[in-house]
């Protein structure tokens, strides 16, 4: 009786009736909306000459590493024709995706030429300019072996580890730009931020130096194809959401889904009951179509709990890797029609 009150009561409180659409884009933000990377650095060349001092041992070491390994992952250049490929047998399109466990992770705008902007959610800070800078110089003064972890394209993205890494614990930003540069080839063009309103709005932030909070942030970068694209980062938990968030996961539109490194989600009632107002039933609105790994805790290639009915599937491919789908694991994908209800 309480799972079914809690269930109604959730219902009630997420209503659609007067409230517009937020479609993400470049026409979303302010053109007089401050640049932090112009505040801090004058431009994104001057935050990134460290990492681009030509012949330095780490960056070597970096760009080997996508080349790939056989028998164990794929090169980058051949993950992201093969992550295209699964985009296109799942249906993921953009402009927008939603990956709502995403961290620093970029696979999202891996899955399609088609998708312009990925909102990633997550609990980890994103931090400002000045600490991306402070990382940077940090990796390029010298990091512990497995600190080469930042730069796995394959597997799931286990960026509460990174925090034990002293020169990250101000942010992951530093991670998210230079994975923006190194995988996607991308030219940074502004770094802004924003905070939600009480009716889920976006207000950005307009002053240089007015206070500002890293839990909004997005970045804009120019890809090679002359594509601007952005990258959106909210701190925020999808269990315990603020109410402002809500209101914006009630609004936001999004074509796309990809959660992948999610461990359980969803496995239990209350997470399901949870989860409705910031991932399913914003999921079911926009008709969105979900692609997901394998549950992780188990020997067996099964869905996430999320699921009500078991979703289509394909096999990953050799040498491929998905979150906790490793080659021959299963890669689940279907409409929000088969989410829990």
């Amino acid at each position: 009786m309480g799972y079914n009150y809690h269930y109604i009561i959730m219902k009630k409180c997420i209503s659609l009736e007067n409230v517009s659409p937020i479609s993400l884009s470049s026409g979303l933000i302010p053109a007089t909306a401050a640049d932090l990377m112009r505040v801090f650095f004058g431009n994104a060349d001057d935050m990134f000459r460290p990492w681009m001092m030509q012949g330095h041992p780490y960056l070597t070491r970096v760009r080997a590493l996508y080349r790939g390994a056989p028998g164990y992952q794929m090169g980058l250049e051949d993950h992201k024709r093969t992550c295209s490929n699964i985009g296109d047998i799942t249906g993921l399109q953009g402009p927008a995706l939603l990956n709502p466990l995403g961290g620093m992770d970029m696979t999202g705008f891996f899955m399609s030429p088609r998708i312009t902007d990925v909102l990633s959610i997550s609990l980890d800070s994103f931090g400002d300019p000045h600490s991306a800078g402070k990382t940077m110089n940090a990796i390029m003064t010298g990091l512990r072996s497995e600190d080469f972890r930042f730069w796995s394209y394959t597997g799931f993205d286990p960026t509460r580890l990174y925090f034990s890494t002293a020169s990250l614990e101000q942010g992951l930003g530093a991670i998210a730009l230079l994975r923006i540069r190194e995988y996607l080839q991308g030219q940074i063009t502004s770094w802004n931020q924003f905070k939600l309103t009480e009716e889920g709005s976006m207000e950005f932030i307009m002053e240089p130096y007015q206070q500002h909070t890293d839990r909004f942030t997005v970045i804009q970068f120019l890809t090679p194809d002359n594509v601007q694209r952005r990258y959106w980062h909210i701190r925020q938990r999808l269990d315990a959401p603020e109410p402002e968030f809500i209101k914006f996961m009630e609004r936001v539109v999004f074509q796309s889904v990809l959660i992948k490194g999610a461990h359980t989600l969803g496995a239990t009632i209350d997470e399901k009951i949870s989860l409705q107002p910031t991932l399913i039933r914003p999921a079911k609105r926009n008709r969105a179509t979900i692609a997901t790994d394998r549950r992780d805790a188990t020997g067996e290639s099964e869905p996430y709990g999320i699921w009500q009915y078991w979703p289509r599937s394909l096999k990953a491919p050799p040498e491929f890797t998905l979150g906790y789908s490793e080659p021959g694991d299963l890669i689940f994908h279907d409409s929000p029609e088969k989410l829990f209800d």
